[in-house]
């Protein structure tokens, strides 16, 4: 039998505690001789329920969350194993268990930046968190957020649509998506990326959970870029988590009468980075190598060449058109109308239309978002099949 199931064994044991784990792994030295050990009457710091928790040998529990994860497409990775996350195997309180589905682009020479911010982000917040992910992608850095709505689901449509891969860390269970209209979002992720979670499938989105998530999204990154976010939010909890973790903070400054803005900017007033380009992230990590993805141009080529006998999506009626514009703001809207006529790159649709590159970037991943248009290459939007 694999040790893998007997670290998810371990994981579920509930009540008792981070510390209380750490320290039966440095008593005991691995999982499976935490689980083989029978007797815990004299090992200090358990309580009644934690030492009847450890005696209980069952497998089944364990065994039906590796099962639903296999059946799920993930995989689970423990400490033991070697595409176990370095930067993350080295904080306080790493999971024990980490339900994975999509790839494993992390390495320990690469260079992975976290995005975090407020789920109730206004245009600026928007569009500043979609051109820092795009630029950061196009470099090569992996992305990391929590796939919530808002900045961190900004922040990874963007990196996707770089040509990049980005991470996201769920606060309920592989097979839980949250929020539900990300499951689009989801399913690019596990294709360019990988989706996590500590908890096992099933588990349900509780608001406990995302304190706890917010800590692994800090521990997989070299730093964080906290893009707008107010006073008392998870953005501001998550950047707290890298601090402790020694990992480096950045914060995107905004105005300052908006409330929305008052946590971000607090953050630079106490010592994080101010940031206003990818370059300002980038410059701090003279160590780390990147390789910058192929330029938008010649992806601008392959793309047209690939596409080119391609038809697009055409013979809509009024009331399939009336539907897919029904409850879009201005720019997205004006967006879609001009897609119903042929496939077009952002420059063309900036220009036809008269919208600034930033506002249109917005409006363009929020719709990728939602599932109306997507990137067939090289900034190159039509509508979306189907």
């Amino acid at each position: 039998m694999k040790n893998d199931i007997y670290w998810i064994w371990f994981a579920m044991r509930q009540g008792i505690g981070s510390r209380n784990k750490a320290a039966l792994l440095e008593l005991f030295g691995s999982a499976r001789d935490i689980y083989e050990c029978t007797d815990f009457s004299e090992t200090d710091g358990l309580d009644a329920d934690a030492r009847r928790q450890l005696e209980d040998k069952s497998l089944d529990e364990a065994n039906r969350a590796a099962d639903k994860t296999a059946d799920h497409g993930g995989c689970i990775l423990t400490p033991e194993d070697e595409e176990y996350p370095f930067l993350l195997r080295h904080i306080a309180d790493p999971p024990l268990a980490l339900y994975v589905n999509g790839g494993t682009p992390w390495s320990r020479e690469r260079l992975a930046i976290a995005i975090v911010g407020t789920r109730d982000c206004d245009d600026y917040g928007a569009s500043v968190t979609g051109r820092l992910s795009y630029e950061l992608a196009r470099s090569g850095v992996m992305i990391v957020s929590g796939m919530a709505r808002g900045i961190d689901g900004m922040a990874a449509s963007a990196a996707l649509d770089a040509g990049g891969e980005t991470v996201a860390v769920l606060g309920s269970g592989l097979d839980v998506i949250y929020p539900r209209e990300h499951k689009k979002l989801y399913d690019m992720i596990t294709e360019n990326g990988a989706v996590m979670t500590e908890y096992p499938p099933g588990t349900p989105p509780l608001k406990t959970h995302f304190p706890r998530r917010n800590r692994i999204i800090a521990g997989l990154a070299n730093g964080m870029i906290v893009t707008q976010a107010p006073k008392r939010s998870g953005a501001l909890i998550t950047a707290s988590c890298a601090l402790d973790f020694g990992r480096d903070v950045f914060a995107v400054p905004g105005n300052i009468f908006e409330r929305r803005n008052e946590g971000s900017n607090g953050l630079i007033r106490d010592g994080a980075k101010a940031v206003l380009d990818a370059e300002d992230v980038i410059s701090e990590y003279p160590y780390i190598s990147l390789t910058p993805l192929i330029t938008d141009a010649k992806k601008k080529a392959r793309y047209e060449t690939r596409n080119k006998s391609k038809p697009q999506k055409q013979g809509l009626t009024e009331e399939e058109k009336k539907a897919m514009t029904e409850g879009l703001g201005k720019t997205e809207k004006a967006v879609v109308t001009r897609l119903f006529s042929g496939k077009a790159h952002i420059d063309e649709l900036s220009r036809e239309l008269g919208t600034d590159p930033a506002e249109l970037g917005a409006a363009l991943i929020m719709l990728e978002m939602r599932g109306t248009v997507k990137n067939v290459g090289g900034n190159i939007f039509a509508l979306a099949e189907g």
